[in-house]
């Protein structure tokens, strides 16, 4: 066995120890050493576990590995319809509690559904995909049934997972109600059926059942109908004649040609004739016939992942038929009313796309607040999130009192110690994210709140310095003692590493130089860099890392004058060769005036105390990099007095002899070919300095 089979195996049946035991004894220790296991093999395996093995979580994991491996195993159409064949004979027997349970059916048709995707059938099994979209609608529709509740909801999951993979598949199950007439969307195709969904519609579900899964059939007709208002929209704002106009109080009836449940689709999928004009397939709706729903395709379901539509900010919503539009708005009603027992994430999932419906069905600010005001006062940051949601959809027509309880309620959450962290991260990016929708002054009024604590943890009190930024950025009022916020963040004067507090204060800083360059002098940041490298000098990489991060020169010439200011006045003056990496940085610089520099290396060479070997050494070579940076003139007296004293009264005889070849390079060799010494003998000169 391969070890990339053995992994794979090893894998699907591991959950926990026992079926790890099992998966040793039944599958690899019953083969002999010397046989390989193929995939084919293991396909194999797989299918007799699912069929034959008595543990149910074995069998689940088969058929999860199954699920997520099934490129990998299946190779050709025939092994594809043998694995259907299995997962067909399992959801084809009875329910028997012990070897066959609802819970091992659910798995199957999420295992069946993924290998649809998966494999394409839209397109290359029709027969198969409408077989499998018919009897998972079979299944859901049998609403308020205790036993196999969780087989209904697994149902309509699926049945979402197929409506969001291919938009408009679902459209016959909306009912009659949901018909259009053809002169509202010119260029979508009316449809046909031979039967219809009958009073089993998806919103007919939704309303009848009372068990907690209710939220799994709302989620469903929600995604259905918000494909069927995205292509219809779509299609009124492609061709919006002027005769719609006067049938707008027209009552709407079923065209002879369209198959009932279905609204207008996109491009037809198998043939079909398209009236020749509207009104030639304007007639009465047939009388409802008593046969059997088969689900089909519609012509207007297309294949491919759904896709996010919705209006510009600018564009006018279309005018559709009034009874559509009572129509969508008791289903919207309908999804709303079952928000009570649905959970967190479904009410986000609601609450992120109901912008399409507000804008075109015009729907109150009231109506859809009363549903989600609830979750103002909630304790689970996603809750909270989509009453967030909803409240951006309405920015613009909030009442003054909500936005100031929706404020309240954020800084409580923000200050509040016993929360959850990230609880209190959202609460900042909410604060911030609704300043910028709304009224920016009732943030400002309270913006020294979001200074960070002391008590705070890391990630928070980041996330405030941002906010403060953002509140100074949009003021534009920027108070001078700025960097004292910083005082809850002292630890990162024994931060070593660029990692943790140390990390988050130099981010800030730089977010300062970037945000204000035309107030470092009155926030004085360049002192208070100095200030930390008089202290603490392993700061000195982050410090010349906020000059290369900064893209303004104004910028960077201030902050490298300060710190060649600083250097040049240290006291006492031995501290001065604990600075030699900032003496070379300052003398490379071109552009910057040499005497600070210069200044430092007076001061460190005319206290003989100081000057041991190796701070002679870094002397010269910080002499040399002065030399080749800067020009003669510039620097010749003061560099002429520095060498000569080193070669003159340096007790090294090392020291004397290397400052005086420095001395005559420097008084005698033009300065293009002492640059010429440096660079192109590099032996040479790393033998001199």
């Amino acid at each position: 066995m391969s070890d990339w089979t053995y992994e794979m195996l090893r894998y699907a049946f591991s959950w926990n120890d026992e079926s790890s035991e099992k998966a040793l004894k039944y599958v690899v220790n019953g083969r002999s050493p010397a046989e390989s296991m193929s995939e084919f093999q293991m396909l194999d395996i797989l299918l007799l576990t699912v069929l034959t093995e008595k543990d149910e979580v074995e069998r689940t994991s088969a058929l999860v590995f199954l699920e997520e491996h099934g490129k990998s195993l299946i190779f050709d159409e025939q092994r594809l319809h043998k694995v259907y064949f299995v997962l067909e004979n399992i959801l084809g027997s009875p329910v028997d509690g012990q070897g066959m349970t609802y819970s091992l059916k659910s798995q199957v048709l999420v295992t069946y559904t993924a290998l649809l995707i998966q494999f394409n059938t839209f397109e290359t099994d029709v027969a198969r995909f409408e077989g499998f979209v018919d009897l998972l609608y079979s299944i859901a529709k049998h609403t308020n049934k205790s036993a196999d509740r969780i087989l209904r909801a697994y149902a309509c999951e699926c049945l979402h997972e197929l409506e969001s993979w291919h938009p408009g598949l679902l459209f016959p199950l909306l009912g009659e109600d949901w018909q259009v007439p053809p002169i509202w969307a010119q260029g979508m195709t009316a449809t046909s059926t031979i039967s219809s969904v009958g009073a089993n519609t998806l919103g007919r579900l939704v309303n009848d059942e009372l068990l907690h899964i209710q939220e799994s059939y709302a989620r469903l007709f929600f995604t259905t109908i918000q494909h069927f208002t995205e292509q219809l929209v779509q299609e009124a704002l492609r061709h919006q004649p002027e005769e719609r106009q006067e049938l707008d109080f027209t009552p709407l009836a079923t065209p002879g040609s369209s198959r009932p449940g279905t609204p207008p689709g996109l491009t037809p999928r198998n043939g079909g004739g398209i009236p020749a004009s509207p009104e030639a397939a304007w007639v009465a709706p047939p009388a409802r016939s008593e046969a059997v729903f088969r689900f089909h395709i519609p012509r207007n379901c297309h294949g491919g992942p759904e896709f996010a539509f919705d209006l510009a900010a600018e564009q006018t919503p279309p005018r559709l038929p009034r009874k559509l539009v009572r129509t969508m708005t008791r289903s919207i009603g309908l999804v709303l009313d079952a928000m009570p027992t649905s959970s967190s994430w479904t009410k986000i999932f609601i609450a992120e796309r109901l912008s399409l419906f507000v804008r075109v069905l015009a729907l109150p600010q009231r109506v859809v607040f009363h549903h989600f005001s609830p979750l103002l006062h909630a304790s689970r940051p996603s809750l909270l999130h989509a009453f967030m949601v909803v409240n951006a959809l309405f920015a613009k027509e909030v009442d003054r009192s909500v936005a100031e309880a929706v404020v309240q309620r954020l800084f409580a959450l923000v200050q509040d110690a016993a929360m959850e962290p990230c609880f209190r991260l959202l609460s900042v990016s909410w604060l911030t994210a609704l300043s910028a929708a709304q009224s920016f002054d009732l943030l400002w009024a309270r913006v020294q709140e979001l200074c960070p604590r002391w008590h705070d943890p890391l990630e928070l009190k980041e996330m405030k310095l941002q906010a403060l930024l953002y509140c100074f950025k949009i003021s534009k009022v920027l108070p001078k003692n700025l960097l004292i916020v910083l005082e809850s963040l002292s630890e990162f004067k024994h931060c070593q590493r660029p990692v943790g507090a140390h990390a988050v204060v130099f981010r800030f800083l730089l977010r300062v130089l970037i945000d204000f360059p035309s107030e470092m002098d009155r926030l004085e940041v360049p002192q208070a860099l100095c200030d930390m490298l008089r202290s603490h000098l392993f700061l000195l990489p982050s410090v010349l890392a906020l000059k290369q991060r900064v893209n303004s020169q104004a910028v960077q010439y201030k902050l490298l004058h300060s710190l060649g200011h600083f250097v040049s006045r240290l006291e006492p003056p031995s501290r001065i060769q604990r600075y030699f990496g900032l003496l070379v940085i300052l003398s490379e610089t071109q552009w910057l005036d040499p005497s600070y520099v210069l200044t430092a290396l007076h001061r460190l060479v005319f206290c003989p105390s100081c000057l041991t070997w190796e701070a002679g050494m870094r002397v010269l070579i910080t002499c040399r990099r002065i030399i080749l940076s800067h020009p003669q003139a510039v620097i010749y007296q003061p560099m002429l007095r520095l060498l000569q004293h080193l070669a003159t009264y340096q007790s090294d005889v090392d020291l004397r002899d290397r400052a005086l070849l420095y001395m005559r390079c420097f008084n005698h060799a033009v300065v293009f070919r002492f640059v010429f010494v440096f660079h192109v003998f590099p032996i040479l000169g790393h033998f001199i300095g």
